[in-house]
């Protein structure tokens, strides 16, 4: 029997725990506020809009600065030219691009930072030997033919190259040394079966043996040779010659032709300076692109695969394993609601699993925006159309600024349909030649993906450390489309989550000092990022930058040859690695100073 004190015990401390309870809940449901979009801030567009033109002998390209690059091409391989153009638009820097040799030497634009030559033929070789000795460093984006090369001595000596073995040899995969591009060393070698998949990297070269005033940034591997070989000795694919002086760059196949050139060029400038200092975005996206799936669709066959609808399929497998793979990797996700896709079946989009999953996000910090993907069935206008009046009877006070637009519907915001007004920012695939980040309109922003979650071939690891050298920017795409309706049983849930939980923990690691962002948030960076101009210079030990148009903050990148930062006053800094360092300016004037440099006396 309980005596009167004890059940006054018992009942005192129910009250308390019911009290406390309920406490926890309405505290925690004020303070999450899930309806309230807290990245949303206010807009700001560029100063002023840079022009295109068209491009030609000597024509101007991008912003004017001090230092300047110079491309020769005849405009043909359109490819590497938009990839130089949008590299120095990046990175500040002005652009010139003349037909010929002939055409840049009549303009008399004297020692830029670098000469791109795109195709060169033996007809130019004295002038390349004389561009040497005046001290203009050189790349070779396109190899000129094996014929050419293994023919002219001359050729050979301002290249690096002692010896033509072969025209053409196949690899069995790629070296990327250490200290060329961020993210250290990587062999692009399937030594596993599975790994075969892996290999998407160009294995057909022309074998030449360098000599020994050369460094090799990536070689060919060769291990199907009886004796291994020297690293010299190995076909080389990226290399840097020193002649008379001067730095001549070379590159083997097409990479200075894809989106991974911006990199190589960020690099190729780095080897050249004593020390190299330019901004980055610093911005990591994850986004998560139809989900979940307002609507059940597909019913039939999502019973038949998972045993439950696309709702439950979204709540009870889907959402935890991205929850495990965000806690085991520190990602931050942008998720972007589907309202429905198939307008022609009779499911509608249903409200309460709007707010649920609201809550939820706001309580792993991700942001909520909204897709636009849809079945063919229907057009971009009808859709937009039927969704507004779905979000209008939802009563939802939350502001999605980030939208998902496929790229072949880009160009309709273009031509005069309009996005919402709060809308800050479109993410969208990636298309060769367009540029990763961009304004769509006047005041939005588009920020195309940089990889699939999905799937990390040779090339795409490639790409990732190109794009982080040249920028420190990311932007990884998740479609749940395909597992809503799936075309092959590798489309399922357990297949590709797997392959997003390996790819997340695994390959975007080695960038862990970037900073994780939502959609907003990088859409700030990176307007800030195209609307600063800066200049720095070196007095002794001490490194002055300059920058204009400063936002709050801005992100720098400095590359050093064995020095070190000693202190940094108008901002931080962080290691990323071995001779590299993110400087945060967040005053206009940022001065970094250098460690002494010991002198070292022989006894």
């Amino acid at each position: 029997m309980i005596s009167r004190r004890n059940f006054l015990n018992v009942t005192l401390m129910m009250m308390a725990l019911f009290f406390l309870f309920q406490f926890t809940v309405v505290v925690k449901e004020n303070w999450k506020q899930y309806e309230t979009n807290e990245y949303m801030s206010e807009k700001n567009t560029l100063p002023e809009e840079t022009p295109e033109a068209s491009l030609g002998d000597g024509d101007f390209v991008g912003e004017s600065q001090k230092t300047y690059i110079v491309l020769v091409s005849d405009t043909s391989d359109e490819s590497l030219v938009d990839v130089v153009k949008q590299w120095c638009k990046y990175s500040k820097r002005t652009l010139y691009v003349y037909d010929d040799l002939e055409a840049y030497t009549k303009a008399g634009k004297s020692e830029p930072e670098l000469l791109l030559l795109d195709k060169v033929g033996e007809e130019d070789i004295p002038q390349l030997q004389q561009l040497v000795k005046e001290g203009i460093s050189l790349c070779f984006c396109h190899m000129p033919d094996y014929a050419v090369v293994s023919q002219n001595e001359t050729l050979r000596s301002i290249l690096g190259i002692k010896e033509c073995i072969l025209e053409e040899t196949t690899l069995t995969g790629i070296h990327l040394f250490e200290g060329f591009l961020l993210g250290g060393e990587a062999i692009y070698e399937p030594e596993k079966e599975e790994e075969q998949k892996l290999q998407d990297m160009d294995l057909k070269v022309p074998w030449y043996v360098l000599d020994s005033e050369t460094k090799a940034y990536m070689v060919g591997l060769k291990s199907d040779m009886v004796n291994a070989p020297k690293n010299e000795q190995l076909p080389p694919v990226i290399w840097r010659h020193s002649a008379d002086g001067t730095m001549v760059f070379a590159v083997v196949g097409d990479y200075m032709q894809q989106i991974t050139g911006m990199g190589i060029l960020s690099a190729m400038v780095a080897e050249k300076n004593v020390y190299e200092l330019y901004p980055v975005v610093n911005a990591q996206n994850m986004t998560i692109v139809n989900f979940p799936g307002l609507a059940s669709e597909n019913k039939e066959e999502m019973e038949q695969i998972y045993a439950r609808t696309q709702q439950k399929l979204m709540r009870d497998v889907i959402w935890p394993g991205l929850e495990m793979i965000r806690e085991r990797s520190g990602v931050k996700y942008t998720y972007l609601f589907a309202t429905q896709f198939d307008y022609t079946d009779g499911n509608e989009p249903q409200t309460e699993d709007l707010i649920y999953y609201h809550k939820l996000m706001k309580e792993g910090g991700a942001e909520a925006g909204i897709s636009l993907d849809h079945k063919e069935s229907i057009s971009l206008s009808e859709k937009m159309e039927r969704d507004a009046l779905f979000w209008e009877s939802t009563e939802n006070s939350y502001i999605y600024g980030s939208y998902y637009v496929k790229p072949g519907e880009l160009r309709q915001f273009a031509g005069g349909l309009e996005l919402p007004k709060e809308v800050r920012t479109v993410a969208s695939d990636y298309e060769e030649g367009s540029e990763l980040f961009s304004f769509l309109t006047e005041d939005i922003t588009v920020q195309r993906a940089t990889a699939n979650g999905y799937k990390h071939t040779y090339q795409d690891n490639f790409k990732l450390r190109s794009l982080e050298t040249a920028l420190g920017y990311s932007h990884i795409m998740v479609d749940l489309n395909d597992i809503y309706w799936p075309d092959t049983k590798d489309d399922r849930w357990e297949i590709l989550s797997d392959e997003l939980a390996k790819n997340t923990g695994t390959y975007w690691k080695a960038f862990k000092e970037f900073e994780q962002t939502v959609l907003l948030e990088s859409d700030t960076r990176v307007r800030n990022f195209l609307a600063l101009d800066y200049e720095h210079y070196r007095l002794e030990n001490c490194i002055t930058l300059q920058v204009e148009n400063l936002e709050q903050q801005a992100w720098f990148i400095l590359r050093m040859h064995g020095e070190d930062i000693a202190d940094v006053q108008g901002g931080t800094y962080k290691q990323i690695e071995k001779d590299v360092y993110l400087i945060e300016a967040t005053g206009e004037r940022v001065e970094i100073v250098l460690e002494e440099q010991k002198i070292r006396v022989e006894p």
